[in-house]
């Protein structure tokens, strides 16, 4: 179960990466507030990506450290999968059909369903 875990982080996190390359529209942190709305991108089982909704809930961090975003994650993807759950590392996140970041840290403090994902730093060219 480790094995596959750690296979669907990778493919995730390669998926993340051929986007980034790919020169896909990026939403610069600044711009998000609570309240927006986009989808998150993972695969559940076998090869097939799945989306799921995402309502960003507020924007923490700085400039230095780096920032993150807590959203609430809801769908059928979600509840097929009883939450947010360990190999969604990675997802891309976009808001308004822009690239806003990539999962991060799964939260437990609300049914499963809240996620801290890594904003996008521009400045960098990376995710921090």
């Amino acid at each position: 179960m480790k094995k596959q875990i750690f296979i669907l982080s990778l493919i995730i996190w390669c998926l993340s990466s051929a986007l980034v390359c790919a020169n896909v529209p990026l939403m610069p942190v600044e711009d998000i507030v609570p309240g927006m709305r986009g989808i998150a991108k993972t695969v559940i089982e076998g090869d097939t990506i799945e989306e799921f909704n995402i309502e960003v809930l507020g924007v923490i961090g700085n400039d230095a450290m780096g920032h993150n975003i807590l959203i609430k994650a809801s769908g059928d993807v979600i509840d097929r999968s009883g939450g947010i759950a360990q190999g969604m590392s990675g997802s891309p996140v976009y808001i308004n059909g822009r690239l806003a970041g990539a999962g991060g840290i799964r939260q437990s403090f609300y049914r499963s369903q809240v996620l801290l994902f890594n904003a996008y730093r521009q400045d960098a060219g990376s995710f921090k």
